[in-house]
């Protein structure tokens, strides 16, 4: 009887660690798409990296919004800049 409650609290237990351990997985993965990182390149503006990413120009506003520690002014960014990108 005793052996009979440990061995269901122990597979309690299993499968929780299990469901927890997917979770932290799925939360790792969104992580990752959710931001990516550009190095800005010679010739680059915030439209033109927007155009590539999103296929949008207007676009840039997203990743002028995701960068404030780094870009004070949409219009002034330089060569070796990385640049965060939101998904």
């Amino acid at each position: 009887m005793i052996s009979r409650n440990i061995s269901k609290m122990v597979s309690s237990e299993n499968r929780e660690a299990d469901e927890y351990e997917k979770q932290l997985q799925q939360e790792s993965e969104h992580r990752k798409r959710e931001m990516r990182y550009v190095i800005v390149k010679k010739g680059d503006t915030l439209g033109k990296i927007a155009k590539r990413v999103y296929g949008n120009v207007m676009a840039y506003k997203k990743i002028y919004r995701a960068n404030p520690d780094i870009l004070k002014r949409p219009d002034k960014i330089f060569i070796g800049q990385k640049l965060r990108v939101p998904e």
